[in-house]
C-alpha cells in the first residue's frame, strides 16, 4: 500500500544542490517513519530495517553538520525503526555523549570512508523494489 505521495512541479527542487539541511532531514525521516508505522510496516520487515540504516546514516550526517538536536532525534528514529537497541546504535550513542554529536559524526564518516562499506544487497531490493543488481530500471 502507498505510504507517501510525491508531487512533480516546475522550479528548483529540494535536492538540487545537496540533499536537505539537518532540520529538514529531521522532519522528513520523522514523517516517513510515522507513515510507515501507520501503514503497518514492522521493525522485523526488510523495508524498515533498511529505513533504520538510512535514518542512522542521516543521524551521523546531521552530527557532521553540527546540528546535535537533529542528530539526536534521528538516532531515536533509527532506534524506533529498529525495534531493539543494536550494539552499533548503543556504541554510537555512547560515543556521541562522550565526544559530542559533531565529532562522533565526523569520526563515523572517516571510518566509513576507510571501510568503503556499500549498501547491503539484501536490503536495497526489498526497500526500493530494485532488481538484484541494485540498479534502478
Amino acid at each position: 500500500a502507498p505510504v507517501s505521495e510525491h508531487s512533480d512541479y516546475q522550479g528548483q527542487r529540494q535536492i538540487g544542490g545537496g540533499w536537505l539541511d539537518a532540520p529538514s532531514r529531521q522532519r522528513f525521516f520523522s514523517q516517513l517513519h510515522a507513515c510507515a508505522v501507520q501503514a503497518g510496516v514492522t521493525p522485523a520487515q526488510p523495508e524498515m530495517q533498511h529505513f533504520c540504516r538510512w535514518a542512522f546514516l542521516n543521524c551521523r550526517l546531521c552530527g557532521t553538520m553540527g546540528d546535535a538536536g537533529a542528530a539526536r532525534h534521528l538516532w531515536a528514529v533509527a532506534r524506533a525503526a529498529q525495534g531493539r537497541l543494536s550494539p552499533d546504535l548503543l556504541v554510537y550513542r555512547a560515543l556521541a555523549s562522550a565526544i559530542g554529536w559533531r565529532f562522533a559524526g565526523r569520526l563515523s564518516q572517516a571510518a566509513w570512508s576507510v571501510m568503503r562499506r556499500r549498501p547491503g544487497r539484501r536490503t536495497l531490493p526489498a526497500s526500493w523494489a530494485m532488481p538484484p543488481d541494485g540498479r534502478a530500471g
